[in-house]
């Protein structure tokens, strides 16, 4: 079987998986997944990683999966879901970030910050406590699910935080200091403010 991890990170490992990321020379804007051929691929995984592309970007990345996956062959994507981040800023529900990411939120520089920065941050709006912004798509259910209906996805549904039919995908990832994943697939610091789709290639 052929199992890809698209930008899992640096360090990230399982056995019998591939990581592709631009930390490792691989860079899915240029290349997608030119490498693979049509219909050689089983499982596709990426989780927060296209909304670092452009939406041009994301619908070649994402045409390109359905390219190389086999018949009955599975994407999970796992994005920032849109929908929470609104319902935070209307809301004023700042324990919805800190409850998700404690040691991130919790930080002094951080907690000082306004919910409105934090938000704007998170959407792409420029920089935050020396740190610039990378964020360039953004998603909801209906949109994401939009997309892969275009692309010729079928069965797209909502799941939830490391709940997937398939089992090896229900293995929580496992973070190392800095709090990137070096095995496993959901993250924990990430649930409270994640959008998780899986999707199907029916037709051959």
């Amino acid at each position: 079987m052929t199992k890809l991890n698209l930008g899992g990170g640096a360090d990230w490992y399982m056995m019998g998986w591939e990581c592709l990321d631009i930390s490792n020379g691989y860079d899915l804007s240029v290349l997608n997944l030119s490498k693979y051929a049509d219909s050689s691929v089983d499982v596709i995984y990426t989780s927060h990683c296209i909304e670092h592309l452009t939406l041009p970007q994301v619908i070649a990345l994402l045409g390109d999966c359905y390219r190389v996956l086999r018949k009955d062959g599975l994407i999970r994507i796992v994005v920032p879901d849109l929908d929470i981040y609104s319902y935070i800023q209307l809301n004023d529900q700042r324990q919805i970030l800190e409850e998700g990411n404690p040691h991130y939120y919790a930080r002094p520089e951080h907690k000082r910050t306004p919910l409105s920065e934090h938000v704007k941050f998170l959407l792409g709006w420029g920089s935050f406590v020396g740190s610039e912004s990378d964020h360039k798509s953004f998603f909801t259910l209906n949109s994401l699910s939009l997309f892969l209906s275009l692309l010729g996805f079928k069965k797209i549904t909502r799941v939830s935080f490391c709940d997937s039919d398939l089992k090896e995908l229900r293995k929580e990832a496992v973070l190392n200091l800095g709090g990137m994943p070096v095995t496993g697939f959901d993250n924990a610091n990430t649930r409270n403010i994640s959008l998780y789709v899986e999707a199907m290639k029916i037709d051959s």
